[in-house]
């Protein structure tokens, strides 16, 4: 017993004698080559004490191989050896972390999952909570890619907020999801002042970088929302097709300008004073633009064209034919070009169109009616009122219903809605405000401007901590609010 006890004593102190600063030793100093030769041709349990019993994994090298020792005791291995104490095994050491699971959580979404399996639209449903979990992901995935362009560290990269549901380690990166799927983020070291960062990694954070490459890691997830935006109206427009009113009479108003110039239902309107037009939309745009004056405009009636001059009338404030359009729609494919055009114009148009309505939400005389909104929630006026109000933010939740109503009436509109939605989700993001995407640029465009004859200006962002929880505290208010809204008096689209 005394000899035995010896030689584990002897075995410790070998060890940790022989153990350097980076936690990697050689098996050789505890397990001699006879051994080792021994243990690999009939292989035996090895047990031995160790002062780091606690530690799960201890890297070593085998004779130039590197393993890694388990001391959890539950893996096997090629070959161990026996004394008395704690089980060594010896694998070959992973290139990458294994993932971590939250047991409970997991649990918790396959059962909310099973649920919505059984409810009505619950594939829908999931089918948009994916998308916009995807719209999430790109955002984040923009000031990833831009990071690693600029050679900037990143250590985590999650799509959720909240507790860790599932993730694994890369490299220098933690990726994984989190338990409340309200947003994502990418943690880059030393995007302020305030962070410590190891010197080692000094050079690599975001403060040392230059602006333009700080300018494209911040606005790298707005731009990911606008060529989504982009790919998901050409996909429709080239695809899929656009659902267009076609410029075809459906009805002819009695006694207007347009019934005296002999037009008929179901005449197909193929120019106006020599501009070519196919839609309702482009005619009725065309008619506006030239006012009262007398037009020409070829039709096509039974297959045969025919040129008829119509005077437009106002009526009620706006230039009309006098003529109604026809109840039906349909597919319009564009050419990849003419897609291309399309799309780019579109994007152009939500650009301001969001601009405007944050504006219009934003303002002071909208924002006292938001409040008495909230108030009023749940009433049958204020359930009303909801189908048409057009300065109200919607909360995921609303998102989720609306998107999911249109993917049931027609995937075009929800690729159309949901093109517009990361239009706005990437503007917003730009606004001049931390912790918004659009803070950081602003931060580094100050410093930019102070910075002159060769010194850097750094800002103190202490200073700008008390806007900065005025915000946040702004926008948490509105998230809640914006939520309470669409539980009690929802959007209803279709």
């Amino acid at each position: 017993m005394n000899t035995e006890s010896n030689k584990e004593r002897n075995v410790e102190r070998r060890t940790s004698k022989r153990r350097t600063p980076d936690r990697r030793t050689t098996v050789g100093s505890v397990i001699d080559r006879d051994e080792v030769t021994r243990a690999s041709t009939a292989p035996r349990q090895l047990e031995t004490r160790s002062e780091e019993q606690n530690e799960r994994l201890i890297d070593l090298t085998v004779f130039g191989e590197d393993l890694t020792v388990n001391a959890s005791g539950t893996q096997t291995s090629d070959f161990h050896h026996e004394t008395a104490g704690l089980d060594l095994f010896l694998v070959p050491a992973p290139s990458v972390a294994p993932a971590r699971v939250n047991p409970l959580l997991t649990l918790a979404g396959i059962t909310a999952i099973a649920w919505w399996t059984i409810s009505s639209h619950a594939l829908v449903t999931l089918g948009v909570v994916a998308a916009l979990a995807g719209m999430i992901f790109l955002h984040e995935l923009g000031h990833f890619l831009a990071a690693k362009a600029t050679d900037t560290k990143a250590t985590e990269f999650f799509v959720g907020f909240g507790p860790r549901v599932w993730s694994f380690r890369r490299g220098e990166t933690e990726y994984g999801i989190k338990a409340i799927p309200l947003g994502g983020y990418v943690k880059i070291i030393g995007m302020t002042n305030l962070e410590e960062v190891d010197p080692a990694d000094e050079h690599r954070s975001y403060r040392q970088k230059s602006y333009p490459r700080r300018v494209l890691m911040a606005g790298a997830g707005t731009g990911m929302h606008l060529l989504l935006a982009f790919a998901l109206l050409m996909f429709t427009y080239v695809g899929m097709g656009r659902v267009v009113r076609p410029a075809i009479v459906g009805a002819v108003q009695p006694s207007s300008e347009a019934e005296r110039a002999g037009l008929q239902v179901n005449d197909r309107v193929l120019s106006i004073d020599s501009k070519p037009v196919d839609e309702w939309s482009e005619m009725v745009s065309t008619i506006r633009s030239l006012g009262t004056k007398p037009t020409t405009l070829e039709i096509e009636r039974a297959g045969k064209r025919k040129t008829v001059v119509v005077t437009p009338m106002v009526v009620d404030g706006e230039v009309r034919l006098g003529i109604n359009a026809v109840t039906y729609d349909l597919a319009k494919r564009d050419s990849f070009v003419g897609g291309t055009k399309r799309s780019f114009a579109r994007v152009g148009e939500l650009l301001p169109g969001t601009f405007t309505s944050l504006k219009t939400f934003f303002a002071v005389s909208n924002l006292k009616k938001y409040g008495s909104k909230v108030v009023q929630a749940g009433t049958p006026a204020s359930i009303a009122a909801a189908q048409t109000d057009e300065a109200r933010m919607m909360s995921p939740i609303g998102t989720t219903d609306v998107l999911a109503a249109a993917a049931r009436e027609n995937v075009r509109w929800f690729l159309e809605i949901f093109a517009a939605i990361n239009v706005f989700v990437g503007v917003f993001n730009m606004l001049p405000l931390l912790p918004l995407d659009g803070g950081h640029v602003l931060v580094a465009t100050y410093e930019r401007l102070r910075s002159f004859g060769g010194r850097r200006h750094r800002v103190d962002v202490r200073k700008w901590l008390p806007v900065t929880y005025v915000v946040m505290s702004v926008m948490l208010l509105i998230g809640l609010s914006s939520i309470y809204l669409d539980l009690r008096s929802p959007v209803k689209l279709f």
